[in-house]
């Protein structure tokens, strides 16, 4: 219409030239020393100027009206307190020479209770130096008496068999300080809450300790046609704690009900002065026997504290690999603890005669975490039994599942696919109660989608030993919740049901 496109603009209630802009903008800087461009933009139009905030930063800094940052006064000792203060002995001293003078000043500073574990370990407070783990007497007097330092100690080794147990744990992690990925990295045990409800999970240290990965190109970056379970290296995992424990458990139970790997244990080519039980009689293997026999049902039915007390005495390490689970056995500890633990009742226990492990390894490392297995190198004597046990890992959401081919898995019902399965049994019935109901009105009085509805109210007419096999918990691992409602358009035979959802 060949009218200018600034027509339309609504035009600045108030124009003011650049003198008189800036004299406005050193009125506000004089009350707002921290103003910069933007807040000065907005100060502006509240006085009803506009004003382009490039121009206004370009006032400012050529009228010197760049807002003063105020730096932050952190404050590194505090003597506000009603604590003694601790006067200056140095105050008339001169010095005449080297070190006749040491000035310090005292810090707090919070503290980990490993912090606290290496203090009082130190022997620095007995006038005494330690060099590569070997104690020198020291040219400084000591401050605590050698009883004292003996009852701490005491105290500390005390403490930490404790921890080593679990004994205080809600929830003990058995392969804590043993269960290793496939690249040897340590699998830290961790959890998570929701809802009041724990879940535990063994997670690579590479996954919580960032560090420098191989850029190398891997052929086989799945597990079994499902994405890898990794995020900063090929074999870094994410594993249930309750899976990897089962299968542990379930293997040892095994090999302990199982004559003939016991037999095998207690081979006779083995020296007798290290392994008594490798050269038994007929009288002793029979006794040796029943004491694995004895071992295998207390370590069934025994609690979570005396299981891992019973894997830190008879296991070096679990290694996970992509296949398989290596489960390397200390021959000698567990032979020891089936021979003299002929009660069931002291399956697992840790006493004067089942002390844990002190080798310099396990129990003996940094009190905030298990200590690594050590290698077999580093076990002298101690001969290692390999139990393999091949695994397959499966996606359950976004969770990892371990499966043993061939082997069925226990029964663990899953609560969303249980309550999923419920609810559209009751929408159904709501519907059939009261004919004159429509999808949509349902849907309103639940607060849903009439397609969420749809979709729930399929699930109703799946076969019965479908039903029976979700509320038993015996649905494939792959089957949640999720997965079953992305798509329930399934079909009306039920042989095709079964085999849609896995069961065939």
């Amino acid at each position: 219409m060949g009218i200018a496109r600034s027509t339309y603009c609504d035009k600045p209630a108030v124009s003011l030239d650049d003198t008189a802009l800036v004299e406005t903008m050193v009125t506000i800087c004089e009350s707002f020393e921290a103003y910069g461009s933007r807040r000065m933009q907005a100060a502006l139009r509240h006085l009803g100027l506009i004003v382009n905030h490039k121009k206004i930063r370009r006032l400012m800094r050529e009228h010197s009206l760049q807002p003063r940052r105020r730096r932050r006064y952190i404050a590194t000792t505090d003597g506000d307190h009603e604590l003694p203060i601790f006067p200056n002995l140095a105050r008339d001293m001169v010095p005449g020479g080297p070190n006749p003078l040491w000035v310090t000043d005292i810090t707090y500073v919070a503290i980990t209770a490993g912090f606290v574990y290496v203090m009082l370990s130190n022997r620095l407070y007995r006038g005494e130096i330690v060099h590569k783990d070997v104690s020198h007497p020291g040219q400084h007097d000591a401050i605590v008496d050698e009883a004292l330092f003996n009852d701490v100690q005491q105290i500390l080794a005390t403490n930490r068999v404790d921890r080593e147990r679990g004994v205080n744990a809600d929830e003990p992690s058995l392969l804590a300080g043993l269960l290793f990925d496939a690249d040897g990295n340590r699998m830290t045990p961790t959890h998570a809450s929701k809802k009041g409800v724990r879940y535990r999970y063994y997670v690579s240290k590479t996954l919580i300790t960032p560090r420098q990965i191989s850029t190398r190109r891997h052929k086989d970056a799945d597990f079994n046609g499902t994405a890898a379970p990794i995020a900063k290296d090929r074999n870094s995992l994410r594993l249930p704690a309750g899976d990897i424990e089962r299968l542990v458990l379930d293997r040892m139970v095994q090999l302990l009900a199982t004559p003939a790997e016991v037999l095998a244990i207690s081979a006779s080519d083995l020296d007798p002065n290290l392994h008594p039980d490798s050269n038994l009689d007929a009288v002793g293997q029979s006794a040796l026997l029943e004491a694995a026999q004895r071992n295998a049902s207390a370590l069934v039915a025994a609690d979570a504290v005396a299981q891992r007390g019973f894997l830190l005495a008879a296991l070096q390490r679990v290694d996970v690999h992509r296949d398989r689970v290596e489960i390397r056995i200390d021959r000698t500890g567990l032979l020891q603890r089936v021979r003299d633990d002929d009660q069931p009742s002291r399956v697992g226990a840790l006493d004067e005669d089942h002390p844990v492990r002190d080798d310099g390894v396990i129990g003996t490392s940094h009190p905030d975490e298990p200590a690594l297995a050590p290698h077999s190198s580093e076990r002298g004597a101690r001969d290692i039994i390999l139990l393999t046990v091949h695994v397959a890992f499966r996606r359950s959401g976004f969770e990892l599942r371990l499966v043993v081919p061939g082997k069925e898995t226990g029964a663990r019902p899953d609560h969303s696919l249980v309550r999923l399965v419920a609810r559209a049994h009751q929408m159904r019935d709501r519907l059939v109660a009261d004919p004159d109901r429509t999808i949509t009105q349902l849907a309103e009085q639940e607060r849903l989608t009439a397609s969420y509805l749809t979709r729930l109210l399929r699930l109703a007419f799946v076969a019965p030993d479908i039903v029976t096999a979700i509320l038993d918990g015996r649905q494939p691992v792959e089957l949640t919740a999720n997965k079953i409602m992305a798509d329930t358009r399934l079909s009306i035979d039920w042989s095709g049901q079964r085999q849609a959802l896995g069961f065939e």
